[in-house]
């Protein structure tokens, strides 16, 4: 869900690495809004396209997108496994536990402000890379 930025150029080129072509049909289109990930989803059962798993843009879209397969009595992670992103605290505690990809967010705003200093000073920086982290949860059907 929510079309755009890194999480669609790195399934875009997982596609690639492994030789297959993305169906555009499997690319749902959302605003970073419950809402709007509501009728996403909504739509996404009306058409009858029935994916095993959804990889959404945020935890907050994960849960939006549970909450409506839940109303149409779709199992998660039985029927289809969901994976946010952003490891927000309520994802823990939500219900499936939200499978998540974890940015480390204090790092990265540490490394933001030294690399801002550092270019107020006038010194050269380098880009920095944070390598987020898969945070297996009850969503998803795997076990951690």
């Amino acid at each position: 869900m929510a079309r755009g930025g890194f999480a669609l150029s790195g399934y875009l080129a997982a596609l690639d690495a492994a030789g297959l072509e993305a169906d555009p049909q499997l690319v749902l289109d959302s605003r970073f809004t419950r809402e709007d990930a509501h009728r996403v989803i909504a739509d996404m059962t009306r058409s009858g396209l029935a994916p095993d798993g959804i990889v959404a843009a945020s935890d907050v879209l994960a849960m939006a997108a549970i909450k409506t397969l839940q109303e149409q009595g779709i199992s998660v992670p039985r029927d289809l496994s969901i994976i946010g992103f952003d490891d927000i605290a309520l994802a823990t505690w939500y219900n499936p536990p939200i499978t998540t990809i974890r940015q480390h967010i204090v790092q990265g705003g540490r490394f933001l402000v030294d690399l801002m200093m550092a270019k107020i000073a006038g010194e050269a920086t380098a880009p920095v890379m944070l390598t987020p982290e898969l945070v297996i949860r009850g969503s998803c059907g795997a076990k951690p």
